[in-house]
């Protein structure tokens, strides 16, 4: 993974629930990269970053017929890929259940944090030396 990943979502509780926030302090706690920043879109936003390749991906496969999954991948690959940028699809076949095991680790005193006024937009995890104030060597 790149030292920096950026991840936007809606303004959905469901995309900052404890279980995504546990899920990006393990990926740096891990060592996967050293700084993730998750930005949840202020209620009422019109687009996200993403909406305009989804724009580009409908664009080209508007007048095309995918009867398969691989024919849609293939259709993807066709519309977003350029000489001097490779496009790679991921197929997902199963999402393990990490909300079961993470929702004993995270802290219960955690809360309001996407409600009304107390609305939190952005989170950044970042990798910090192992240290008494921080015994996983992530800084939230």
């Amino acid at each position: 993974m790149p030292d920096k990943v950026y991840y936007q979502v809606d303004g959905g509780s469901e995309n900052t629930a404890k279980a995504v926030l546990a899920i990006c302090f393990l990926i740096v706690a891990r060592g996967l990269t050293k700084k993730f920043v998750i930005t949840r879109l202020i209620v009422g936003h019109t687009h996200e970053d993403i909406d305009a390749l989804f724009g580009k991906i409908w664009e080209y496969i508007k007048e095309e017929m995918a009867l398969t999954p691989q024919a849609y991948e293939r259709l993807i690959l066709k519309a977003l890929s350029k000489p001097n940028r490779p496009v790679k699809v991921v197929d997902i076949f199963a999402v393990p259940d990490y909300k079961s095991l993470l929702d004993e680790l995270v802290c219960d005193n955690l809360s309001n944090y996407i409600k009304e006024e107390e609305t939190q937009l952005q989170f950044t995890f970042e990798s910090v030396p192992v240290c008494e104030d921080y015994p996983f060597g992530v800084k939230v």
